[in-house]
């Protein structure tokens, strides 16, 4: 690339940077709000697409509040030490 190129370039995007520099603060908003518009879909779609499946697997016994509850187990992350939880309870000993 010739010097002049390159000199013109940079005129260019010195131009370009003077003009949005005023409005870099609304480009970045803007940018951040569309950013965020797209994960939140994501979300949307998952939780979704969990609520069809626990509805069709629970179709005959699932009432609102336990397909509450299934949303929430299926739409975290939480991992559970089932080892840790199972040894904390309480032994039940049934007669016979």
């Amino acid at each position: 690339m010739s010097k002049r190129k390159s000199s013109e370039n940079r005129a260019f995007n010195n131009e370009w940077e003077i003009k949005f520099k005023s409005l870099e603060p609304d480009i970045i908003f803007f940018a951040l709000k569309i950013k965020s518009f797209f994960g939140s879909i994501y979300i949307c779609e998952s939780t979704f697409s969990s609520m069809k499946y626990i509805k069709f697997a629970q179709r005959n016994t699932l009432t609102n509040e336990a397909l509450e509850h299934l949303l929430c187990f299926a739409t975290t992350q939480i991992e559970v030490d089932n080892v840790k939880l199972v040894s904390n309870t309480k032994r039940i000993r049934l007669s016979h």
